[in-house]
């Protein structure tokens, strides 16, 4: 079930990217909003708690094919993106010493037990709104807590207590992001319609 969801939307939790990465069709795939309300027969909702997120994205996949006769291709551009490395002096960021795993995140904070470098790299790239690589070499569970002052209070002359989340990196977890160029897969949205009612 989803409820009071844009077609682009649907499209990114389909194809499991985020929206800035999807172009094209007509300006209703942002504005509109639509309830899906799929009907399970008793006897496959054990089916369905078994699947994984892949093959639930490919279910909504076959909801946006057959009732919006969406048609897709995928093109690689390349755009500017950030690589997480290690600062000068090193890491400063702490080895995890037990499997427990946590994250809570907020516009001030990234707070988290027994993860991946891979994991503050989603989370950064959500924030920022750019592609984030790991290319910090660092492999292992870590356990930080990032306090930092969200872009737009910095430039509205806020008062913080904490820098920037770039800054923050670097002073916190003996990490930086550098500016690079590099590879984005884009879905382009070739022909979407409007659903029939049902």
């Amino acid at each position: 079930m989803a409820l009071g969801m844009s077609p682009l939307n649907l499209i990114s939790f389909a194809y499991g990217i985020k929206s800035d990465y999807i172009t094209g069709g007509p300006s209703w795939v942002h504005s509109k909003a639509y309830d899906i309300h799929a009907k399970i027969a008793p006897a496959d909702i054990k089916r369905l708690s078994r699947l994984n997120d892949d093959q639930k994205n490919k279910m909504l996949m076959q909801i946006l094919t057959d009732r919006f006769q969406l048609k897709t291709h995928h093109e690689e551009k390349t755009v500017p993106i950030y690589q997480l490395v290690v600062a000068k002096g090193g890491p400063k960021i702490k080895r995890a010493t037990d499997a427990y795993e946590s994250m809570a995140t907020s516009p001030y904070e990234i707070k988290v037990v027994g993860i991946h470098i891979t994991n503050l790299v989603d989370v950064l790239w959500s924030m920022l709104g750019r592609k984030v690589v790991d290319s910090t070499g660092m492999d292992g569970i870590y356990t930080f807590d990032l306090k930092f002052t969200p872009q737009d209070q910095l430039l509205a002359g806020a008062e913080h207590d904490a820098p920037d989340i770039y800054t923050a990196l670097q002073q916190q977890l003996g990490l930086e992001l550098r500016p690079a160029k590099g590879t984005v897969d884009y879905v382009v949205v070739d022909s979407i319609s409007l659903p029939s009612p049902n």
